[in-house]
């Protein structure tokens, strides 16, 4: 949700090692955060983004690139 108040989870890509971070907020309600490194199989971001691509594809009105490799659902 994009109201800024709820919690956010993000990850960030992985390195060369093959771990990502991910990322859990509460920064409005509770002030919390905790990052959590996990080891992802091969290929895992690249399988993703071409399941986003395909629902891109098949509701192209409701997902939105606000940023560079960043998505939102069109409310």
């Amino acid at each position: 949700m994009d109201d800024r108040r709820n919690p956010e989870i993000r990850f960030e890509s992985s390195g060369p090692d093959g771990v990502a971070v991910f990322v859990v907020e509460d920064l409005a309600a509770s002030g919390t955060s905790v990052r959590v490194p996990v080891r992802l199989a091969s290929g895992w971001a690249d399988e993703h983004h071409e399941r986003l691509l395909r629902v891109r594809a098949a509701w192209p009105q409701e997902v939105v690139e606000t940023s560079p490799g960043a998505y939102e659902w069109r409310r």
